[in-house]
């Protein structure tokens, strides 16, 4: 269990090393592999065309031989057997005779071929004769294969004239040899090769590997012990030392430093929030206890005061946490996106009917002119943007003026939809109007409670769907704010949300 611990071990401490080995490796039989196949070829085709001349001379020797003795007939069967190969047939034929004579050599092959090899031999031999087929034609070859012994044969006829008879002369060779040799060398050749593929592919992936390696950790090992030693606040330097791969891989890790960074920022943001939000709602709490335990026992509507206040600000409280919580998500990129495609009517008429049930002193009223009220959104994302809207204009309308208008418009061009929410109320200076947005600004003439972020919210909504807020706001306390919906945002279809 152990080893094999160990193996694993090695195995994953070594794996680039051994993908560089085999890449190497690879290539290097790419680029061998076809150049001896190559040469298989011609040492097939020198071995294949050796045996055709020695068939030639042979049938040159039997004609000799015929015009030195006349005839045929009177051939000596000493001459045949000194002419004829190992396993090699001759067969004479005088047609004006007539007159057949056929000597076949009775001494066996060497080292006779597996079934496989015949059959590999025969596959071999049958594509070539294919291939050369018209030239096999002309020199009078041709190729069997023996229905017994399964060996590959080949045929050579050739014709001559002596004396008015027609000699036709047949020399018969098993050719099986001439595939086979060259291709045991080859495959003997190839073990070998292959061998020392490996051994040099595996000393060529390890040293490339270090020499390449090494001047990446050296560079990653600086950089990160500046960083460590900065707080975190270096970053690498990009000099194009090492390449552009290795230059690649310090961007990457700067700009994860970077987002890093920003997270964490915002997470001190956001404990800073929670930090200011909770202390102020805390000192009302612990005032209230005061008072209880100094006036609340003998005076019941005392009690009853602080106990309300401590219940509100606990509430107030809550919703706070709510609202830093939503904001530090956004901020994070942590909320997930669910994409679909509803009516804004639909929309805006669900989240309207809550509010009215919320607020029943308050009337709220929606107009529609929509072209195409569909829209691309996270349904709570929209609901996210515009909670704030709504809870500010219930806050900050008089008391005179208890209606909200909601007025939902659409265009084809721009293509957007728009949400309008008008009220009457506190005036809001021209100048405070670009710093609504940012975390806990308040206006000057600003009394009423919240954390000031509920904008912000809306804001960063907003931002995520390509959508804009426009604000305006008239002397007389009517302020309307605006938000633009892209309906098909595009930063989500490129970010993949």
């Amino acid at each position: 269990m152990f080893l094999k611990q160990n193996i694993v071990k090695r195995y994953h401490d070594n794996r680039l090393r051994l993908r560089i080995a085999a890449l190497t490796i690879a290539g290097i039989l790419f680029v061998c592999l076809p150049i001896n196949l190559y040469f298989l070829y011609t040492n097939v085709m020198e071995k294949g065309n050796a045996r055709y001349e020695d068939m030639v001379y042979r049938t040159i020797e039997i004609e000799n031989e015929v015009r030195r003795v006349e005839y045929v007939s009177k051939i000596d069967r000493d001459f045949l057997r000194a002419s004829t190969a190992r396993n090699e047939t001759i067969q004479i034929y005088d047609r004006t005779e007539p007159k057949y004579v056929e000597y076949v050599n009775p001494e066996t092959v060497k080292n006779p071929a597996t079934m496989l090899e015949k059959k590999f031999a025969s596959f071999v031999i049958n594509i070539l004769a294919g291939i050369f087929k018209p030239e096999l034609k002309e020199r009078g070859l041709s190729t069997y294969t023996d229905p017994n012994n399964k060996y590959q044969y080949a045929v050579l006829n050739y014709k001559f004239e002596h004396n008015n008879h027609k000699v036709s002369v047949k020399v018969i060779r098993n050719v099986t040899s001439v595939v086979i040799k060259p291709i045991k060398g080859f495959m003997y050749s190839l073990y070998i090769s292959l061998l020392w593929y490996i051994i040099i592919g595996s000393i060529v992936g390890y040293v490339a590997v270090s020499i390449t390696f090494r001047p990446l950790g050296r560079a990653l090992d600086n950089g990160f012990r500046e960083i460590e030693e900065t707080n975190y606040e270096a970053r690498f330097t990009i000099t194009g030392k090492y390449g552009k791969e290795i230059t690649s891989v310090k961007l990457k890790i700067n700009e994860i430093l970077e987002k890093m960074n920003e997270i964490v920022e915002k997470n001190i943001e956001s404990i800073q929030d929670v930090s200011h939000e909770v202390n102020t709602h805390l000192t009302s709490i612990k005032q209230s206890v005061d008072v209880i335990r100094l006036y609340g026992n003998n005076n019941p509507k005392i009690l009853e005061d602080r106990l309300s206040s401590i219940d509100t600000n606990i509430i107030r409280m809550s919703s706070i946490m709510s609202t830093i919580l939503d904001l530090a998500k956004l901020n994070q990129g942590s909320i997930k996106a669910d994409i679909k495609t509803y009516s804004v009517r639909e929309l805006v008429e669900g989240f309207i009917n809550h509010y009215r049930k919320v607020y029943p002193d308050f009337v709220f009223i929606t107009k529609y002119n929509l072209v195409d009220s569909n829209l691309d959104i996270d349904r709570d994302h929209f609901f996210l943007a515009l909670k704030p809207i709504i809870e500010n204009a219930v806050k900050y309308s008089s008391e005179r003026s208890k209606c909200i208008l909601i007025a939902v418009s659409s265009n084809w061009e721009p293509n957007d939809i728009r949400i309008a929410v008008r009220n009457r109320g506190d005036y809001i200076p021209p100048e405070e109007i670009p710093h609504i947005f940012e975390r806990h600004y308040r206006g000057k003439s600003n009394a009423k409670q919240g954390s000031g972020l509920g904008l912000t919210i809306t804001k960063k909504v907003m931002d995520l769907y390509d959508g804009n807020i426009e604000v305006t706001s008239s002397p007389v306390g009517l302020t309307t704010f605006i938000l633009i919906f892209q309906r098909k945002p595009k930063s989500l279809e490129d970010s993949g949300i």
